[in-house]
């Protein structure tokens, strides 16, 4: 099954997340966790004390988010009650970990550019700090 749309772990405690690839398809709704420093998708809706977790909603070529847990942030911003509509780059925070959404036509492609940035970002900050 094809994917709809990604998320990329982009910032997180646990080096072995980053650059981690979650798949969300159009088939239905999924719950993105993050439980002990570590994202996930689970099928189910709900969070308890040690998770946060924001609801990701396909809805035909669109993706919408939905705050489970008030901690959920989008672009920086609290998401509203009645949830926000993602576009691609959009970047979705909870907690200590940061995922970037991307929705175009070549998925795989846009997953390399998206880890080849945190590779390069990480690549200036050891360069300035070698001098």
């Amino acid at each position: 099954m094809r994917p709809h749309a990604i998320l990329v772990v982009v910032e997180s405690e646990g080096r072995s997340q980053l650059g981690k690839r979650l798949n969300v398809s159009s088939d239905q709704p999924v719950a993105l966790v993050v439980e002990r420093g570590e994202a996930r998708l689970e099928p189910t809706r709900g969070a308890t004390d040690r998770r946060m977790a924001g609801w990701i909603e396909p809805v035909g070529r669109k993706l919408f988010v939905h705050a489970v847990d008030p901690r959920v942030r989008r672009n920086g911003a609290d998401v509203p009650p009645v949830g926000a509509l993602l576009s691609d780059g959009d970047e979705l925070e909870l907690g200590p970990v940061r995922v970037r959404v991307r929705m175009t036509d070549d998925l795989e492609a846009a997953y390399h550019e998206t880890v080849y940035g945190l590779a390069d970002k990480r690549h200036a900050v050891v360069d300035r700090h070698a001098n």
